[in-house]
C-alpha cells in the first residue's frame, strides 16, 4: 500500500514531506545494494522538494533505525549507498549520507572507510551537511 502511496503525484505543498515520511518506510537496511540505492535516491528526490527541514528530520529518522539495525554483512551495500549519496552534492542527498554514515557507522564501532566517508562529507558543497557532519563524534574521550 505505501508503495502506491508513494507513486501518486504531489501537487499540494505539504505532500512531498509526507511522501517523503512514506518512502522512509519502505525500505529496509538488508535490501540489495542496488534496490537500497535507488530508494535511497528516490528519498533524496523527494526530499528536495520538501526543504531541508524535513530533509534533516527525515534523515534524523533514518540514522536511528541504522543505528539499530545495521548488520555486519549489510555494511559494504550501506556504505556504497552512503558513498553514492555523498558525491550526489545535493543538500538531501548530502543529508541522508550523514545519517546513513553515521548510524551504520557508530553502529559498526566506526571503521576507517566509515570515518573516510565522515570526512568527505565535512567538506560537502552545502553547509547544512557539513554542519550534520562535524556533529557526529566517532570518539569519545
Amino acid at each position: 500500500m505505501l508503495a502506491v502511496l508513494v507513486g501518486q503525484p504531489t501537487p499540494e505543498p505539504l505532500l512531498p514531506a509526507e511522501r517523503a515520511d512514506l518512502l522512509r518506510r519502505t525500505f529496509h537496511p538488508a535490501s540489495e545494494p542496488d534496490a537500497l540505492l535507488g530508494r535511497l535516491q528516490d528519498l533524496a528526490n523527494a526530499l528536495e522538494d520538501a526543504g531541508v527541514t524535513v530533509a534533516v528530520q527525515t534523515a534524523g529518522r533514518l540514522q536511528g533505525a541504522w543505528a539499530r539495525h545495521t548488520l555486519p554483512q549489510h555494511a559494504g551495500a550501506l556504505l556504497a549507498a552512503a558513498d553514492r549519496l555523498a558525491r550526489d552534492g545535493g543538500a538531501a542527498s548530502g543529508l541522508l549520507a550523514t545519517a546513513l554514515v553515521t548510524g551504520a557507522g557508530g553502529s559498526l564501532d566506526w571503521p576507517e572507510e566509515w570515518r573516510s566517508l565522515l570526512r568527505l562529507l565535512r567538506g560537502h558543497a552545502h553547509p547544512d551537511v557539513r554542519h550534520e557532519a562535524y556533529r557526529t563524534v566517532t570518539e569519545s574521550e
